[in-house]
């Protein structure tokens, strides 16, 4: 499971302003949200996030690292003929 930094808070008085974007707009669970402090044992890890405020806030993410991408651009070129995959910039360039 990978935890990025989504929020640098400066005090706790963000918490919910932080949480209720996080819930409500990106879809997160409550449980997936970790805040982490200076002093927590994880602190070590997120120093430079540390130079921006007193609490750093990290949500759990599952990565599908190896597995197809969700969309196969094929299904994209099946559904619509008329999408070209290379742009004819080269041709713009000389006015044909």
């Amino acid at each position: 499971m990978a935890r990025p930094v989504v929020a640098v808070m400066d005090s706790m008085d963000q918490k919910d302003d932080v949480f209720n974007e996080l819930i409500n707009d990106k879809g997160y669970s409550e449980n997936d949200i970790t805040i982490i402090s200076k002093e927590d044992e994880e602190a070590k890890h997120y120093t430079r996030y540390f130079e921006q405020g007193d609490f750093v806030v990290t949500v759990e993410v599952e990565k599908d690292i190896g597995k197809p991408h969700k969309r196969d651009p094929e299904e994209r070129m099946k559904a619509d003929p008329l999408i070209q995959t290379h742009q004819p910039h080269h041709h713009m360039k000389r006015g044909l």
